[in-house]
């Protein structure tokens, strides 16, 4: 479970824009880098963003960095509710809303209602202009719908990928490409969270 998340996260980060974070959104990534692996730690972080962001509940860089705390404490569920906060703030952009498809297939939801998701992707990327063989959103979005066109969209994608370190981590994700590999769903029974529920 913890890999599919570590993956899933990596993925995010490959496909989302930079946030822009703030001084002390930088401060508190700094203790969220330096707690990886340590649970104690990245729930301390986790309350002192529970802090910020109650101060200041629009901050895409807090809540970013939340999201990435929970993932490294395999909980997606309780990383939802900042990723759809982001997905709200950025409505028309192919990687937030990719990001909001993916955590609501994680924590259940149904096969269709996930397909719809990805589909409504795909179609953003196709309205903004980014739907070509260099677009790794609109390649996910239809391979995620499990859409006819994926199989030919990914063919020209790998087809024009380069030996740059990114290139690769997205050459061995996506030449074999499996759904179960990606994102599994998570079940709320599943989730042992550490931390003190302050939300």
């Amino acid at each position: 479970m913890k890999v599919a998340l570590a993956v899933l996260t990596l993925c995010i980060a490959l496909l989302r824009p930079s946030a822009g974070l703030g001084m002390d959104s930088s401060q508190l990534g700094e203790l969220l880098d330096a707690a990886m692996g340590d649970v104690e730690r990245t729930c301390a972080v986790i309350t002192m963003l529970d802090r910020e962001i109650a101060g200041r509940p629009g901050d895409e860089g807090l809540l970013t960095l939340r999201i990435a705390a929970y993932g490294l404490l395999a909980d997606p569920y309780s990383a939802r509710p900042d990723v759809e906060a982001l997905a709200a703030l950025h409505p028309d952009s192919p990687p937030y809303q990719l990001q909001k498809c993916l955590y609501a297939e994680a924590t259940g939801a149904q096969q269709e209602e996930n397909r719809l998701c990805y589909l409504r992707v795909a179609r953003l990327c196709r309205q903004s202009g980014k739907a070509d063989e260099h677009s790794h959103e609109y390649l996910l979005a239809l391979l995620l719908a499990d859409s006819p066109e994926a199989e030919e969209a990914k063919r020209r994608f790998l087809a024009a990928l380069t030996d740059s370190p990114k290139d690769q981590v997205l050459k061995e994700v996506l030449a074999d490409f499996a759904r179960e590999k990606f994102v599994k769903k998570v079940s709320p029974e599943t989730i042992r969270h550490p931390c003190p529920r302050q939300r």
